[in-house]
């Protein structure tokens, strides 16, 4: 068997925080990036790229593929891999290290109810019962930080397991100036993350709507980075005619990391609200705050609410505000853009607090810690 591991991923838009774990994996052991290539550039130089028009099919080829590669270790994050971890697992003798962004089960529940006809509470035990089943077969778990039941059901597993921080790398002093919002006659919103409902669209087209109309001069454009869970393309179009946002909207499925933040570096506000009602967000508790962290990496003011607010609180990163309180958004915003001293404060304080706790370099020895235990 050759002594090398595969870091298996849906896409070839491969999330930051499989990187950072890859990177530490690869002070062990080589690591292959094994992606389903979904975008005409990604963001792994020399990663393996599987086509395919589906999910499914490209499963069938990963399996072909891993099957004759024959790795000593496999790293994923989807939970839809489970079953083809675990029978990699008994073909090959393969290491399975799941990490575990956000919570899956969350969407698998929603999935079998519609596709069943199951009521909540029992897709919900179903989509739990299914990812313990697998769970109790793999050999490490890395998780986002859980409300406590959540936790105790990964512990319960019995495997070594860390509750890892979605944080950045730890930004460089001499590389990072302090912020210094201009003054210019413009106003760029951003936000990323899961283009969805329940993280605040209708809300943040309100507000550019809102700031657009309050005849300060000045050019409001809402930039939205991310995939859409639960909405289409043209549901958003609608919505964005029917909140009458034409013209103000701008949309990208993905950007590269790098130009992600140069793109939240130019900004004015990071936008991060979710619903407090939506079950996923319960159950990831403070999990929840990771987009947040890029945006305090890069010195960008937050308006944020619902589980992403206990962060940008603590740390006067912004302002915390009501999902759905649109007039408090707006006066948010207006603090930021009128009172440039106060929106560099924010945006400074969110730096050092980056800099000094929430950065990989805090994070990454519960990593090694995991790795080091389970590959000998």
């Amino acid at each position: 068997m050759i002594q090398r591991a595969a870091a298996l991923n849906p896409t070839n838009a491969v999330p930051k925080r499989v990187l950072q774990i890859s990177k530490e994996l690869g002070d062990f052991i080589l690591v292959d990036q094994v992606c389903w290539k979904r975008f005409p550039r990604g963001n792994v130089e020399g990663a393996i790229l599987i086509e395919a028009d589906t999910f499914l099919l490209f499963v069938f080829k990963l399996s072909g593929f891993l099957i004759k590669k024959k790795y000593r270790v496999l790293l994923f994050d989807d939970m839809r891999f489970l079953p083809l971890a675990l029978f990699l697992k008994l073909m090959t003798g393969a290491m399975l290290i799941y990490n575990r962004q956000e919570v899956p089960t969350v969407d698998a529940s929603i999935f079998l109810a519609r596709r069943f006809g199951l009521p909540k509470g029992g897709a919900w035990k179903i989509a739990e019962s299914i990812e313990s089943f697998f769970g109790r077969r793999l050999d490490a778990v890395l998780s986002i930080p859980l409300s406590a039941d959540g936790f105790a059901r990964l512990q319960a597993w019995g495997h070594p397991i860390a509750s890892i921080w979605n944080v950045p790398e730890l930004p460089s002093t001499g590389n990072v100036a302090p912020r210094s919002i201009s003054s210019g006659n413009s106003v760029l919103l951003i936000y990323s993350g899961s283009i969805s409902f329940e993280n605040g669209l209708v809300s943040y087209l309100r507000l550019a709507r809102r700031l657009h109309d309050s005849n300060s001069g000045r050019v409001v454009r809402l930039v939205l980075i991310g995939r859409m869970w639960r909405i289409t393309l043209n549901e958003l179009n609608s919505l964005i005619i029917k909140e009458a946002c034409q013209g103000l909207v701008e949309y990208h499925e993905w950007v590269p990391y790098d130009e992600l933040l140069t793109l939240l570096a130019e900004a004015d506000i990071g936008l991060a609200l979710t619903d407090p009602s939506f079950v996923k967000h319960s159950h990831m508790g403070e999990g929840a705050s990771r987009k947040v962290f890029t945006y305090m990496a890069v010195g960008l003011p937050v308006i944020s609410g619902g589980a992403f607010g206990r962060v940008v609180a603590e740390n006067k990163a912004g302002y915390f505000v009501e999902y759905d309180d649109i007039d408090a958004m707006f006066y948010a915003a207006q603090d930021i853009v009128l009172n440039r001293s106060m929106g560099n404060a924010l945006g400074n304080n969110g730096l050092l607090a980056v800099q000094e706790r929430y950065n990989w370099d805090c994070e990454r020895e519960k990593v090694r810690m995991i790795l080091s235990e389970v590959i000998q």
